[in-house]
């Protein structure tokens, strides 16, 4: 950073990019998109992120709970905050975010704060009967 600009410190509270941050990603020199189908090839997964994206930074109900707050909130009201996102999530599009069976890659709730509720489930019980039995 040349000596003559102010240094700007970061704030995610205040939605503040540090000046050194916004420096560094002026000077990035390959291709983004590539980058990401070398890191994520799974197609579907990618597909998944960006809905899951998209949702969770543009629907106020969800906004609201990817917050820097979340660090300052109690185990209930952390818990609290997890049921009344899934139960939210249930009523806008069950089929997509609890039955769709998404790639081992990715799970939507990693876009949120926190460990939910049901996460010991999603990647555990649930991989294991989908993994080992049959419709009978």
């Amino acid at each position: 950073m040349s000596h003559t600009n102010k240094r700007v410190q970061g704030s995610i509270k205040n939605k503040v990019v540090a000046s050194e941050l916004l420096e560094e990603r002026a000077k990035c020199n390959f291709d983004q998109k590539e980058m990401k189908s070398v890191m994520m090839p799974d197609e579907n997964a990618n597909q998944i992120i960006s809905r899951v994206n998209y949702d969770t930074i543009n629907d106020p109900e969800l906004a609201y709970t990817v917050s820097h707050k979340f660090y300052d909130m109690t185990v209930e009201e952390k818990q609290v905050m997890w049921m009344k996102k899934l139960n939210y999530l249930w009523n806008k599009d069950r089929d997509f975010y609890f039955n769709k069976g998404f790639s081992q890659s990715y799970f939507w709730y990693w876009a949120h704060f926190g460990q939910p509720a049901f996460g010991m489930h999603a990647t555990m019980f649930k991989n294991s009967i989908e993994t080992f039995c049959d419709e009978e």
